[in-house]
C-alpha cells in the first residue's frame, strides 16, 4: 500500500562548533572541523587538554611489534584509499588534534605490560578458559594502576589467536571479553582502548586511523566538538535496562541510564539497580518507587555538576512508559519546569521515497524530514541524503545504498512543539565521541544507554551500583 504524506518539513543539519568564543568556526562535518580548526578544548585558554596523550599497552608478547607499529601510524600521514568523498586522508594526530601522542617503543618499558604467549594454552586446559584469559589481562592492568599518573590510556591488544576468549553465550550465561574489561576499568580509574587484530588488516588506515585517533582523543578528556545551539538548562537522560547473568539464580535488573547538559558535556553513565522490576511480556519497566528512586539520583547528579536544577528534563527510551514511570518521574522531579517522556522506536515498517517533480529521485529521502501521524507522534528520518560534505550541492548518503527507513516518535507527556523535539533528536545524533562518521541512525541517549545496558551483563555483585561514571570509561 503506497501512502501520500503532503504533511512534512526537512530541518536543517545541525552544526557543530569547534571554538569556545568565534561563531564562525561552524560546520555540520566534524572531521572538516577538526582539519580547519582543531578539536574545541584547543580554543580555551588553559584548560588541561591531553597534550601529549600517552599511552600505555598491555599486549600477548608475540604481537608487541605489530601493535607498536600500527600505533605508530597515528603520528603518520595515512592516504585514504576508499574512495568515499566524506573521509579523506589521515593528517596525523598532532594535525588534526593540535597535541602530540606517545607510544611507548620497548618492550622493557615502564608503560608496557606482555602477557606472555603460554597463557592461552594454560586457558585452554581450565573449566572457564574466557575467565582465565579475562583474569591475566585485569592482572597486568591493575599493575599499571600504580603508575596511573603516568599514561592517559592503556591500549589492549586482543589477537585474533584468541578468538576462542573473545565471548561466550548460552541459554544462562552471557560473557563478553570487551564489556568486561570496561566494568573492571570503570572503578579503578583506568579508559581502555581494546584493538582487535582485525584493525592491523583494514584496507583503508586512514579510516581506521581517523576513528582510533577520535577514540583515544575523547577517552584522554578531550572536547572534540560541542553543539553549535543548544537549550539551556535542559538535562538529556537515556534509560535502558540490562540483566546481569553473572549470578543465575538471582538475576539483576539494571536501570541504565545517561545525563548530560545541553553541550553534550558531563556525560554520565550510572547502573542502578531496580529493586521491584515490573515485567509485561518479556520486557521489564520500573516500578513507580523504582522510577522516583533512579531520576531522584539522575536530579542530583546534574545539581552538583551544574549547581542547579534543571529547567528541563528529556527522556529518550525505546520501550513506552508506563503510568508507574511517569508517575515515579514527576514525583522525583518536581519543580522542574517542563518534563519531556519521549518514546523512540528504531525498527519500524515505514518506508518514503523522495520524488523530484512527480518522478522518484536519483536520492533518498533527506535526512531530518519529519512527518506528524497525529497529536503526540511523528517519523523522523536520522538517515538520508545530505547536501554540501564534499562540495556545494553535492548529495551525501552515508548508508551508500538502500532505502532509510525513520525512528517513530512518541510523546507520553511533554509541552514543546514537535519540531523542537525532533531537532533536539537530530543534534543527538552528531554527539558521538566515538564516531567520526556524520551522524549515527540514533541519538546518543539512546545509544549510549542502549550500550550501557549491554555492559551491565557483566556487573556481579562486587560492582559498586548505583555509581555515576564518566562515558568515557565505557566507549
Amino acid at each position: 500500500m503506497t501512502t501520500l504524506l503532503p504533511s512534512y518539513q526537512v530541518l536543517e543539519e545541525p552544526l557543530l562548533a569547534f571554538h569556545c568564543m568565534d561563531s564562525s568556526y561552524r560546520t555540520v562535518n566534524p572531521i572538516e572541523g577538526l582539519i580547519s580548526w582543531g578539536p574545541y578544548d584547543s580554543s580555551i585558554q588553559g584548560f588541561l587538554r591531553p597534550d601529549p596523550l600517552r599511552l600505555a599497552i598491555v599486549t600477548p608478547e608475540n604481537s608487541f611489534v605489530r601493535l607498536v607499529r600500527f600505533l605508530n601510524q597515528i603520528n603518520s600521514h595515512v592516504p585514504s584509499r576508499s574512495g568515499d568523498e566524506y573521509v579523506p586522508e589521515w593528517l596525523g594526530f598532532n594535525a588534526v588534534f593540535r597535541a602530540r601522542l606517545t607510544v611507548p617503543s620497548n618492550k622493557r618499558d615502564r608503560l608496557v605490560r606482555i602477557v606472555p604467549e603460554e597463557v592461552a594454552q594454560q586457558a585452554r586446559q581450565t573449566s572457564e578458559p574466557e575467565i582465565f584469559i579475562l583474569d591475566q589481562l585485569k592482572n597486568q592492568i591493575r599493575d599499571l594502576v600504580s603508575i596511573s599518573s603516568e599514561f592517559d590510556v592503556i591500549v589492549v591488544h586482543i589477537p585474533s589467536r584468541w578468538k576462542e576468549f573473545r565471548e561466550k553465550r548460552t541459554e544462562h550465561y552471557r560473557y563478553d571479553l570487551h564489556d568486561s574489561l570496561k566494568v573492571f576499568g570503570a572503578p579503578n580509574n583506568i579508559k581502555l582502548q581494546l584493538i582487535e587484530e582485525k584493525s592491523f588488516h583494514y584496507a583503508d588506515q586512514a579510516r581506521v586511523m581517523w576513528w582510533l585517533g577520535l577514540a583515544l582523543y575523547a577517552k584522554s578528556n578531550g572536547i572534540p566538538w560541542k553543539l553549535a545551539e543548544s537549550t539551556p538548562n535542559t538535562a538529556y537522560v537515556g534509560l535502558s535496562y540490562g540483566i546481569s547473568t553473572k549470578e543465575c539464580r538471582n538475576r539483576i535488573i539494571m536501570g541504565c541510564s545517561q545525563v548530560f547538559d545541553e553541550n553534550g558535556q558531563g556525560l554520565k553513565f550510572l547502573l542502578y539497580p531496580v529493586e521491584s522490576p515490573v515485567f509485561r511480556g518479556r520486557n521489564p519497566f520500573l516500578s513507580q518507587e523504582d522510577a522516583r528512586r533512579l531520576f531522584t539520583t539522575l536530579r542530583e547528579i546534574y545539581q552538583d555538576a551544574n549547581g542547579r536544577v534543571p529547567s528541563r528534563v528529556v527522556v529518550h527510551k525505546t520501550s513506552h512508559f508506563t503510568n508507574d514511570e511517569m508517575n515515579g518521574i514527576a514525583t522525583a522531579l518536581a519543580g522542574v519546569e517542563e518534563i519531556e517522556l519521549i518514546q523512540i522506536q528504531q525498527h519500524v515498517r515505514w518506508k518514503a521515497i523522495a520524488s523530484n517533480h512527480g518522478s522518484v529521485s536519483k536520492f533518498p529521502v533527506s535526512r531530518g524530514t519529519i512527518v506528524p501521524l497525529d497529536a503526540f507522534s511523528f517519523l523522523v528520518w536520522t538517515q538520508g541524503d545530505v547536501l554540501g560534505i564534499a562540495d556545494a550541492g553535492r548529495h551525501y548518503y552515508q548508508e551508500k545504498r538502500g532505502v532509510p527507513s525513520p525512528l517513530l516518535v512518541r510523546r507520553f507527556r511533554g509541552v514543546a512543539p514537535l519540531e523542537q523535539v525532533a531537532r533536539e533528536i537530530l543534534k543527538l545524533t552528531k554527539m558521538d565521541w566515538n564516531n567520526n562518521q556524520l551522524y549515527t541512525k540514533l541519538p546518543v541517549s539512546i545509544k549510549f544507554s542502549s550500550i550501557l545496558a549491554r555492559i551491565a551483563e557483566q556487573v556481579d555483585h562486587s560492582w559498586q551500583v548505583p555509581n555515576p561514571y564518566d562515558f568515557r570509561f565505557f566507549i
